[in-house]
């Protein structure tokens, strides 16, 4: 094989039937994935019986399949014949050669076809709880995660031209959906088969500059909320303003433990509210979310993150985290754990912001608060600065 090269923005993977269903952001996540080859004519691309890992599809150009019979037939790009993959049952029934030069896009197959599956439609929503549905609708890509408009403007701001790693990072937790949606993308089987990563660094080394750039682009033009609707955008600005103060808390606390990544802390303080953000996407979606918004027990709310994050391949400590979160008296068996650190950031937040702090308990006195330093946290608790951590106070400023 000869010309490898990355497949070209402008060719439409949407040619072939399987991707399809697929939305922009998905395409362009498989661009980035894939490959493109030019072989020359009269060339072996593949043998009958083979049991390789790759899948091939014909952009340009003919190709023979011969079967074991020597019957053959020719596929040719950009005709109906070569809208499937090629001879893609394993062992391969067919050996393939090329007739005319020929273009080909090339996938992993045991990564492509985790992907596929993963952005299928799972089950039938009539049979599912809200929660479920919810959940489900998100998972499918049947509705979006609405990026907050003043957060867009934010990101627009900064002016990326060639951004480090690190500055990357941060204009992307500026909202909290972009946040969740790379590091989803950054856990699926195309790009992280094996390990889940837990913080933007980690998800941006995986996926590339180049990647989760377009992937802005994408998502700050065709995936931001365009209702103008006050009480949806002031419940949006809420939850940006409470996943920013949580993920501080969770920062500074973390900062302070030996066990605990400050970075992955701040992380998982921010999708610890991804529930209300999945909720008020499928509410303003459906075009009821004034009905929908306080249908949900916190506890609920966490199921649905919950379930989220278990189908986009998040670690299995975040997952028991967001899960856990509001239940004050959740006693963990590790100790100094995610679980322990997101409970006593949420709440701590929810102290500072709820009248009379009725039916909460005292910080110090819930199981979570045994694995940590209380002289510290009563400073955490009583400053209000966020050193080394995203400021509260400048966000707010920022999404006024």
């Amino acid at each position: 094989m000869t010309a490898i090269q990355a497949i070209p923005p402008n060719l439409d993977l949407k040619q072939f039937d399987i991707f399809k269903p697929l939305s922009q952001a998905d395409i362009i996540l498989l661009s980035h994935a894939g490959s493109l080859v030019e072989i020359p004519k009269n060339k072996n691309i593949f043998n009958l019986g083979e049991q390789d890992n790759h899948d091939y599809f014909l952009v340009d150009g003919t190709i023979e399949l011969i079967a074991a019979d020597e019957r053959s037939k020719e596929i040719t790009g950009g005709t109906p014949t070569a809208v499937a993959p090629l001879a893609r049952l394993r062992p391969r029934q067919f050996s393939g050669k090329s007739k005319t030069p020929v273009k080909l896009i090339i996938f992993e197959h045991d990564k492509l076809a985790r992907f596929l599956r993963l952005r299928q439609s799972r089950g039938d929503s009539q049979e599912q709880s809200l929660e479920q549905q919810i959940a489900q609708e998100i998972l499918s890509g049947q509705t979006i995660l609405q990026s907050l408009p003043k957060a867009i403007e934010l990101i627009r701001q900064q002016k990326l031209k060639e951004p480090t790693i690190e500055a990357l990072a941060q204009t992307i937790a500026f909202d909290l959906a972009i946040c969740c949606k790379v590091m989803s993308t950054a856990n699926t089987p195309l790009f992280s088969p094996y390990q889940p990563v837990c913080t933007l660094t980690e998800a941006i080394k995986i996926l590339g500059t180049d990647t989760c750039q377009q992937l802005m682009d994408y998502y700050c033009t065709y995936e931001v909320q365009t209702d103008n609707n006050g009480f949806v955008l002031k419940v949006m600005r809420n939850i940006w303003l409470q996943s920013a103060e949580v993920g501080s808390l969770c920062y500074l606390i973390a900062k302070e433990t030996k066990r605990l990544n400050p970075e992955a802390g701040l992380l998982l303080g921010m999708i610890n509210f991804l529930g209300q953000l999945a909720i008020l996407s499928y509410g303003v979606h459906h075009d009821y979310f004034e009905e929908l918004a306080n249908q949900f027990t916190p506890d609920e709310t966490q199921q649905i993150a919950h379930f989220i994050l278990e189908k986009w391949n998040f670690p299995v400590e975040f997952c028991a985290a967001v899960k856990h979160s509001c239940q004050w008296q959740y006693q963990s068996s590790n100790e100094q754990d995610y679980t322990s650190l997101l409970i006593l950031a949420n709440l701590i937040m929810r102290k500072r912001h709820q009248p009379q702090n009725q039916g909460l308990p005292d910080i110090l006195s819930i199981p979570a608060a045994s694995h940590f330093d209380h002289h510290y946290l009563r400073q955490v608790v009583n400053n209000r600065s966020h050193d080394g951590g995203p400021s509260i106070t400048e966000y707010q400023k920022l999404l006024a």
